[in-house]
């Protein structure tokens, strides 16, 4: 997901607003997908050296997936590191059962302006669910998938 920031002159309340709607609003449309990545903010604006959170979702509906791994991402104009071990749960969406693998990121935003958080890839295997602790080779397939990116508004 994309959000452009075409009218910075606007009040910062409705830009605001107008982010954090559309973070919230965003279906899970693709639940007919097997995986889904999100990037989601705690915040559609942020503070020069004060930092948000960005988790990283990955929402799987079959199991499993081994060896999960995160692109590296760097953003130019902030630091970036993790806040905490990801987690895993199980979260129902329109009544379906995803499994959810989150990692959360504290982001420090060095300058004012909009912060653009790259898309970010997740690989890994997938395993049959009925075989998951000796699974046979040709049932392994290698799996990756990458969420939109994210614009925040950042502030002096």
């Amino acid at each position: 997901m994309y959000l452009s920031m075409k009218n910075l002159n606007r009040p910062a309340k409705k830009l605001t607003v107008f982010i954090l709607l559309a973070l919230l609003l965003l279906p899970l449309e693709n639940l007919a997908q097997e995986y889904l990545l999100r990037s989601v903010v705690d915040q559609g604006e942020g503070h020069v050296d004060q930092p948000f959170q960005l988790k990283l979702k990955f929402y799987w509906k079959d199991c499993c997936v081994r060896g999960p791994v995160i692109s590296v991402f760097d953003i130019a104009t902030a630091e970036v590191s993790t806040s905490e071990a990801p987690v895993q749960y199980i979260e129902e969406i329109n009544g379906n059962r995803m499994g959810v693998y989150e990692t959360t990121y504290l982001v420090t935003p060095k300058v004012p302006g909009v912060l653009l958080i790259p898309t970010i890839t997740l690989s890994g295997e997938r395993i049959p669910s009925d075989n998951i602790f000796n699974p046979p080779e040709d049932e392994i397939t290698s799996i990756e998938v990458s969420s939109d990116p994210v614009s925040v508004l950042i502030l002096d």
